[in-house]
């Protein structure tokens, strides 16, 4: 009687683990290992009970317990009972994971937490590869694998608000609080993104990251080109002009500052020309006008600075402004426009405030390079009298006439002398320069 009612419990808890056993009908981890506590109860129990059973039937040698499927569960809840445990703490993992904030979460980290579960499942339960609870780990460690190559791209930092409203727009979903690109925080959870099927979509993702990535060259480019230029100053030198500012610009850095706008400008042509830089256009457009503009006033100041400069030699000298007088008063409003120009420049104006778009230089130069013109078609009419007056002059430049008449006797330059009179190197005069009969020594040549 004993015996039957045990066989008769033995074959109850068969049907029982047959129909409600610990993973039947449920993935929770909690549920199932709540279960596998009572199963676990009722094996001990049973088992001591057919031991003991066993023991009295060898005396008699017969066996009427036949348990191999009793035994067969008991072996299959050892196995469960280490991957129930390894499930637990794969789902705390998991539920961790996706609970964390997408500023927070960590890439690398759940890689690492994926290979430890895996060669954990791999070496403690490999006699239960044949249970549903394993497949269904194994199912979801390779969900998250497969999603780790697109989290990593999701997780750049270059990624700003308008990749993050593409990638709304392809996965209909909402995941931005605000459209402020000031206040633009990153608040939705990791679960928002994993239950999207991301894994699918890695072409779309890797266009996004690249996108990006080329997006953030430019952004830099144009951020250094601001720092570069945006307080960069006139580079100036004093020099003795008599016109109430001894300032003018220095010609060897403003030819250095030319080349630097130059390849700056080059740079961000480079970057207008990409197809990364639709966003950009804006920036890059005005960029592009205030280097350009200000590399272009910068080299035209330089040119009349140029010319300035002569001609403030030139009507130094009483027989030129005495004989153009018309000419002189130009230049004197020319040097009015000059004056102002330096003293701002001085006053540390950058280079765009000057030369850039809407500029001092840009308004003013172009009065000043006509003034200019004038001047110096007055003095071509001027040098032509003259080189009538002293037929050799026609084979010297205008320049370097006007460089005679600038100079006094002891500043003329030997390669004047030399062009103007063969043979001849150079002047020497005594100190009494106002005596009309002042001795001077001519010295050859030869």
């Amino acid at each position: 009687y004993q015996i039957k009612g045990l066989q008769k419990s033995c074959k109850t808890f068969e049907v029982n683990w047959k129909n409600a056993g610990p993973t039947v009908g449920t993935s929770d981890p909690k549920l199932a290992l709540s279960r596998l506590v009572n199963f676990r109860a009722t094996f001990d129990t049973l088992h001591k009970q057919i031991d003991s059973a066993r023991m009295g039937q060898k005396l008699f040698g017969v066996d009427m317990l036949r348990s191999e499927v009793f035994y067969t569960i008991g072996d299959t809840i050892k196995i469960l009972e280490v991957l129930l445990s390894i499930w637990q703490v794969l789902d705390k993992t998991f539920s961790k994971f996706e609970k964390t904030s997408w500023a927070h979460f960590n890439v690398q980290y759940l890689r690492e937490q994926i290979k430890k579960l895996k060669d954990k499942l791999t070496s403690s339960a490999h006699n239960g590869k044949h249970l549903a609870i394993y497949l269904e780990m194994q199912k979801k460690l390779d969900m998250y694998t497969s999603k780790l190559p697109a989290l990593a791209l999701l997780k750049s930092p270059n990624l700003q608000i308008r990749h993050w409203k593409m990638f709304e727009k392809k996965f209909n979903v909402t995941l931005l609080k605000t459209t402020d690109m000031n206040k633009f925080v990153i608040s939705w959870d990791v679960q928002e993104i994993i239950q999207l099927n991301i894994e699918d979509e890695m072409t779309f993702i890797a266009f996004l990251d690249q996108t990006a990535r080329y997006e953030q060259v430019i952004d830099k480019q144009i951020k250094s080109i601001e720092h570069t230029w945006i307080y960069k100053k006139i580079p100036l030198e004093n020099r003795d002009t008599n016109i109430g500012s001894n300032l003018i610009l220095d010609e060897k850095n403003v030819m250095i500052i030319c080349q630097e706008l130059e390849e700056s400008l080059t740079s961000l042509v480079k970057c207008a020309s990409s197809i990364y830089s639709f966003n950009f256009k804006d920036q890059l457009k005005r960029w592009i006008d205030e280097l350009n503009i200000g590399n272009e006033n910068l080299k035209d100041w330089l040119v009349i600075q140029r010319q300035w400069l002569t001609l403030h030699d030139l009507f130094q000298n009483s027989d030129i402004s005495e004989s153009l007088p018309q000419a002189t008063k130009l230049f004197s409003n020319v040097s009015k426009i000059w004056t102002r120009l330096m003293k701002n420049a001085g006053n540390n104006s950058t280079i765009f405030a000057l030369c850039g778009v809407e500029g001092m230089v840009e308004k003013m130069l172009p009065f000043a390079k006509a003034e200019v013109d004038n001047c110096m078609k007055a003095i071509n009419v001027y040098l032509l009298k003259k080189r009538l007056e002293f037929p050799q002059l026609f084979f010297i430049s205008d320049d370097q006439i006007l460089n005679l008449i600038s100079c006094n006797l002891n500043t003329i330059p030997s390669s004047e002398l030399s062009l103007l009179f063969n043979g001849m190197r150079s002047i020497n005069l005594d100190q009494v320069l106002d005596k009309e009969d002042s001795a001077c020594i001519i010295i050859s040549s030869i």
